[in-house]
């Protein structure tokens, strides 16, 4: 049992530790919601890539999405996840202000 949760959690922390998924997590902890064309400009990428790395991300419940007309909105879904991406970034500047 405890090597399910493992292997869950392992799993999610590899989806979020791609670069380009990870600045799509950090935009949207930024900017609270952002729709794919603007996510494609920020992290440098197609709007396919960047919608099949939403896809990714949203099959492990990290954002969620919303219609509006033809446009398509994403915010991020778990607190969980905000709250890690924060310690990340918080950490990141940690080791930055030790060099």
């Amino acid at each position: 049992l405890a090597n399910q949760h493992s292997d869950a959690l392992l799993s999610q922390l590899k989806m979020i530790a791609d670069e380009k998924r990870f600045n799509i997590l950090q935009s949207l902890l930024i900017k609270k919601e952002l729709c794919v064309c603007d996510l494609a400009n920020i992290i440098g990428a197609s709007m396919a890539t960047t919608s099949h790395h939403l896809q990714q991300l949203k099959k492990i419940g990290a954002v969620s999405s919303r219609k509006e007309g033809k446009m398509l909105y994403y915010q991020l879904e778990k607190t969980e996840l905000i709250q890690l991406i924060q310690f990340g970034m918080t950490l990141n500047e940690e080791v930055k202000s030790h060099d």
